[in-house]
């Protein structure tokens, strides 16, 4: 073996799926209360996201899959809603040196899990299944030691998720392509 031609990635090296995406006055807030919280941990700006539905694996992400994922997704009507994250907290297994510290709240799960399981009912004709899941709100910030407790914000953020985005992740690159976008209904 080469050893001058490096490894391929484990895995495949696309991951799709339906997030909120907060929008630039809530992306920073949230650098703001990272910056005064004195985490060490780099927040991940540029791929903050709430993850409401996942939808593929993928060697290749081209325009044919990409429309063929959206396809599903015309016309889909949802309602805007509010959300507030009262804490930045530790996410994923308690065996991980570099966990997931997340911004997070409780008692607001109802609503995203509503619009995961409006998405899934969309695309149960398009022979393409979409893995049940429950939705935990969070936005993940950044991967870094484990935090003694939660902590709390005060005062907390608000946001308004007002868009639906199709999101291809290129895995191990920090980086999130929108695929397609779906504004939800105002009220």
């Amino acid at each position: 073996m080469d050893k001058s031609q490096p490894l391929p990635p484990a895995g495949p090296a696309h991951k799709i799926f339906f997030a909120a995406v907060p929008p630039e006055p809530v992306a920073a807030r949230m650098a703001e209360v990272w910056r005064l919280s004195g985490m060490s941990a780099p927040l991940r700006r540029r791929v903050l996201h709430m993850t409401i539905q996942m939808v593929a694996e993928a060697e290749i992400v081209d325009a044919a899959l990409a429309g063929f994922l959206s396809r599903p997704m015309q016309d889909f009507r949802f309602p805007a809603f509010d959300i507030t994250f009262d804490r930045i907290a530790n996410f994923g297994s308690r065996a991980a040196r570099r966990r997931p510290l997340v911004f997070t709240t409780r008692g607001q799960e109802a609503t995203p899990n509503a619009l995961a399981r409006a998405i899934r009912r969309r695309f149960a004709p398009s022979g393409w299944p979409l893995p049940a899941m429950y939705v935990t709100p969070h936005v993940t910030a950044a991967y870094g030691r484990a935090l003694p407790e939660s902590l709390r914000l005060v005062p907390p953020i608000h946001w308004h998720v007002d868009e639906l985005v199709l999101i291809d992740s290129l895995q191990g690159l920090t980086t999130h392509l929108p695929l397609a976008r779906w504004r939800l209904d105002e009220a």
